[in-house]
């Protein structure tokens, strides 16, 4: 376990002005992470992967509903 780690992301927009005036929607996102691989000296690495997916309100394929239902994701970092 030095090396993976587990993560919940929870992510919330609200939309002003637009079309999507006053919607808002909500996302979480559980997440892998693995890292702090290192590269060089006081330089690592850390890379992760999850599924994004809403849970309010739920989404529905209509342009004035929130923007998406579900996504996967990977992001990097570099630290130093």
């Amino acid at each position: 376990m030095k090396v993976l780690s587990p993560e919940l992301e929870v992510s919330w927009t609200y939309w002003i002005g637009g079309p999507r005036d006053g919607l808002n929607q909500v996302f979480l996102t559980p997440n892998i992470i693995i890292g702090r691989l290192p590269l060089a000296d006081n330089l690592t690495l850390t890379a992760g992967f999850g599924y994004q997916f809403a849970v309010a309100p739920s989404y529905r394929p209509n342009p004035l509903t929130p923007s998406y239902g579900n996504a996967w994701l990977f992001t990097t970092r570099i630290n130093f």
